[in-house]
């Protein structure tokens, strides 16, 4: 059971699908190592899901991090996999919460005698201790709420699951004639498989794009290159670096 205000089982969900700690389901604290596939998360947010009407999942509060569990950088540890984290927070259904601290990479830990270390006072400075080099998620943040606000299907749109890959999880996100596909790989999956994965699943991969002044086929960009024709495809490729 839990509280339907508060999602935590999506935290669940995106920690262990991204991390390499298992976060357990009773206090959402780290257990063990390892972490879940694509497959898994699928079936885990189907179930939950599942128990509520879709106009309550859009409405619940949806997190990574709060005064009573770990910090998402402390339990990640990589900020290009804290950015696919956060775009998942924040264009999965419900309503994106992050707690002070996060965008900016706070660290802490949090176990079940104390809570202190994630409820310490904000950190106003980009620099120290406390914080994880390169983790500042501020721009990222404010990209991912351009896109959820100027997209009605990421707000108030369906969701449907794209693919059955275990590496690659992926959804679609639909109202009326607007339609966007999230693609969010497994940190440990190389960019040569997300290409072969869009060519297969989103079946544009003759589509032709324009890239500076050069046409290039869709099937021959590199993950850098998808980037710069999100808008023009309708993906959003929710992710880091890749190899």
């Amino acid at each position: 059971p839990f509280d339907s205000v508060m999602n935590y089982p999506m935290r669940r969900a995106i920690l262990n699908y991204l991390g390499n700690t298992l976060i357990s389901n009773q206090y959402g604290h780290e257990c063990q190592q390892g972490y879940w596939n694509a497959t898994q998360v699928r079936r885990f947010l189907c179930s939950v899901w599942g128990s509520f009407p879709f106009e309550v999942i859009h409405s619940q509060l949806c997190l990574l991090g709060s005064h009573d569990v770990s910090r998402v950088s402390s339990l990640l540890l990589d900020p290009d996999i804290i950015r696919t984290a956060f775009s998942l927070l924040l264009l999965f259904p419900g309503c994106p919460t992050i707690y002070y601290g996060d965008e900016i990479g706070a660290l802490g830990k949090a176990s079940s005698s104390s809570s202190d270390f994630v409820r310490s006072t904000m950190k106003w400075s980009l620099s120290g201790e406390a914080l994880l080099e390169g983790t500042d998620m501020r721009p990222l943040i404010s990209k991912l709420l351009r896109i959820r606000n100027g997209r009605d299907e990421f707000s108030q749109g369906s969701f449907e699951w794209v693919g059955d890959d275990d590496d690659i999880l992926a959804f679609r996100r639909s109202l009326s004639q607007s339609s966007s596909i999230v693609i969010a790989p497994s940190p440990r999956v190389s960019a040569s498989r997300i290409l072969e994965w869009i060519t297969t699943y989103s079946m544009i991969s003759t589509y032709q794009v324009t890239l500076g002044n050069r046409g290039v086929m869709l099937k021959d960009l590199t993950l850098p290159d998808l980037q710069s024709v999100l808008d023009e495809l309708g993906l959003v490729v929710a992710a880091g670096t890749h190899a």
